[in-house]
């Protein structure tokens, strides 16, 4: 659930504007997806259109 809601997360939610995610946590994501995928996620590519959202995400890495 979105914090402090009874709103499920999914692919849309932004993960920013709820505050589930800080810019911190988009550092643990692109980590864990680095070493979970063994790809390097080039820090120039770590902008707000590709980590918004679980959807953009997973859009950016089928692009990779």
């Amino acid at each position: 659930d979105v914090a402090g809601t009874d709103e499920p997360v999914d692919a849309d939610t932004d993960l920013l504007l709820t505050g589930l995610v800080d810019s911190l946590g988009v550092v643990v994501i692109v980590d864990w997806i680095e070493q979970e995928l063994g790809i390097d996620i080039d820090p120039g590519d770590v902008i707000l259109e590709h980590f918004q959202t679980i959807g953009l995400m997973l859009a950016y890495l089928r692009t990779r």
